[in-house]
């Protein structure tokens, strides 16, 4: 059996290990790495939908869901323009507590800030 040494050996798509902390889903994240490799040396790229959904072998509904993951995650900025392809912004994580890997929604209120309980006794129980 050929072992493989992949330092300085890959080319493509690679994924950084920030994204791999991300809450997104696995599409999400090779859709984050395949943006990367078409930025190479730039922060943006502008591939349409479906050359991004035919490197993927994915539906463009697809790309369509994962690039809405990435932006809501503040990886990726979208700009679009008219008659054009979409230019996709790469964005420079997030660190410490503002990452989305370690956060949950807080609903904000009277409580100074700590999460509502959204379980508990009920007011009319049969007895």
């Amino acid at each position: 059996m050929e072992t493989f040494i992949p330092q300085g050996r890959i080319t493509g798509p690679i994924l950084p290990s920030f994204v791999l902390r991300e809450n997104i889903s696995p599409g999400a994240k090779m859709l984050y790495a395949l943006l990367c490799d078409h930025a190479f040396d730039k922060d943006h790229c502008w591939p349409s939908h479906k050359l991004l959904a035919q490197e993927l072998g994915y539906s463009v509904s697809s790309i369509k869901n994962w690039l809405g993951e990435l932006t809501r995650a503040r990886l990726l900025s979208i700009r679009h323009a008219a008659y054009r392809s979409s230019t996709y912004v790469l964005l420079r994580p997030r660190t410490g507590s503002d990452s989305t890997a370690s956060t949950t929604p807080v609903r904000r209120g009277s409580n100074f800030g700590y999460p509502q309980a959204n379980f508990g006794y009920r007011k009319e129980s049969k007895e």
